[in-house]
């Protein structure tokens, strides 16, 4: 059962993104500290609450056409309809820029409401500015759907994790030491998105010259809309979701707050890393493999304990020491928000062990319960926003976040058990989640032991050392894990993967 090819395929591609996902952090990573020490964290709170404003307003205009794109261009491309996948691409550009155009406009519109509700006023100049962005991002966004369909995600990597991250750094510095703090921010963002656009289009065009060179198939923007429609809703939910603990906390604490919040989710979001990697690969091949329940349950449990394997370390690292870590990363005015991480990473890890049901659910058209699921997650977040953040503060938000998020997850998987018979449990997930106890037990004694810069250097050395000791103690390998290790090993010329996890 499953397919030795797609596996593979799985595998390289999403060690590719794994990579790429590091130096994309390293490189955020490296912004946020030499950001955080450059200006006020007032003036990063405001900067943060209007670019959350601009990615929920590219969210609701975008129609998510890039998720229709990645589903209709695979299948296309599977049965040699290359007109019909052209066609596609550019009728999903045209209606997704044209949606995004009128969305930068209605941002110029509010930007002087915005700003009093939120009782902001530099904020209505930073929308003013950021407004342009909107159909870049959109834009952008389906050259990565594009990246994802052909299964070539190392122009992902090269556009999204290397080149705008590393544009952001560069521009933000110079444009510091021109302009005022917050306009040298926007304009650090507009300027590395402008450029990776550009080189997106040239790698796009180099990529997949057998769809633009073949003669265009008629596709009407009704088979876009329609698989789209549950997914233009649900997206709007979901950035909703991904940013309603910033206006949350943006309306009910000092925008210092907004600042010190985003900088523990981004510490915690390291953790994605391990999630993205491979979810990326994974729904052409659902969309391939639609029809074949026992291959979408075998895919879907591969890929679950392949991100349980790749987050335990890292999350259980940051579960027990984030005060260190936003202290040494950041600054220690930051450190306060050590149990956001804490939280932040607990959800994540839960998050890993119910495996990605979002982008099953979309790779086989249930459209419909993927916005059903986001609409809960709103409401429940929002509720608990609203009840949590004025009792706990920062606190609150990460804790609402963390159960929605788990609740509205576990509701998707018992939608693909009762329709598709998918479940994620096996024996190997136990094996894999009773090592993981192991090491936490472990991780705090050495915790309780040493403290500070000591601790910081010498915790995830141990932590993913027990980790791999308790996995070899347990049997938690598979047969072809340890094939995919030979492969490793034959391209490195040392046999290091297979030591490591006979």
């Amino acid at each position: 059962m499953g397919d030795n090819s797609s596996i593979v395929t799985i595998a390289r591609e999403g060690g590719i993104t794994l990579f790429g996902s590091i130096i994309d952090n390293l490189l955020r990573f490296a912004f946020l500290m030499i950001i955080t020490r450059l200006i006020t964290q007032t003036t990063y709170g405001q900067f943060t609450l209007a670019t959350s404003i601009i990615l929920f307003s590219y969210q609701v205009f975008d129609l998510n056409i890039a998720n229709a794109i990645n589903y209709f261009i695979p299948i296309h491309i599977k049965e040699n309809r290359y007109g019909h996948a052209k066609s596609v691409l550019f009728k999903g550009i045209t209606l997704g820029t044209t949606t995004t155009v009128l969305g930068s406009s209605l941002i110029v519109w509010s930007a002087p409401f915005l700003s009093d509700f939120f009782d902001e006023p530099r904020l209505k100049i930073a929308l003013y500015l950021l407004s342009v962005t909107l159909p870049l991002l959109g834009i952008f966004r389906i050259f990565l759907a594009v990246f994802d369909s052909i299964k070539n995600l190392k122009y992902r990597v090269y556009t999204e994790k290397i080149l705008r991250p590393a544009g952001k750094i560069i521009f933000t510095i110079i444009l510091y030491f021109i302009l005022e703090d917050l306009i040298a921010l926007i304009g650090g963002f507009i300027i590395s998105l402008v450029l990776t656009v550009i080189i997106s289009a040239y790698f796009i065009r180099g990529s997949i010259s057998e769809i633009i060179g073949s003669i265009g198939k008629s596709t009407s923007y009704k088979s876009l809309v329609t698989y789209s429609w549950p997914l233009i809703f649900s997206g709007m939910i979901y950035a909703g979701i991904g940013q309603i603990d910033l206006f949350a906390i943006g309306y009910f604490l000092p925008s210092a707050d907004v600042g010190a919040y985003n900088v523990a989710f981004a510490l915690a979001s390291t953790l994605v890393i391990f999630l993205s990697s491979l979810r990326r690969i994974h729904k052409p091949i659902v969309a391939e493999n639609r029809n074949d329940n026992s291959e979408l349950e075998f895919f879907y449990r591969l890929i679950t304990r392949w991100r349980l394997l790749l987050i335990i370390p890292p999350a259980i690292t940051l579960i027990i020491a984030p005060d260190v870590y936003l202290s040494l990363f950041f600054t220690e005015e930051y450190a306060a928000a050590g149990s956001v991480v804490t939280i932040l990473s607990i959800r994540l890890l839960l998050l890993a062990a119910i495996g990605p049901q979002i982008k099953t659910l979309e790779g086989i058209g249930y459209t419909q319960f993927v916005f059903i699921n986001s609409a809960l997650i709103l409401i429940l977040n929002t509720l608990l926003n609203i009840l949590f953040i004025p009792m706990f503060g920062i606190v609150g938000a990460a804790l609402g976040t963390l159960v929605a998020s788990v609740i509205g997850s576990l509701v998707g998987i018992c939608e693909l058990y009762y329709y598709r018979g998918i479940q994620p449990i096996t024996r190997t997930q136990m094996r894999i989640s009773a090592s993981m106890f192991l090491t936490s037990f472990v991780g705090y004694i050495v915790s309780s032991i040493i403290s500070g810069l000591l601790l910081a250097l010498l915790l995830p050395i141990i932590i993913i050392t027990t980790n791999l000791a308790c996995l070899r103690l347990t049997n938690s390998f598979t047969d072809k894990e340890r094939e995919i290790a030979e492969r490793i090993d034959s391209k490195v010329g040392y046999k290091i993967a297979q030591y490591l996890i006979r």
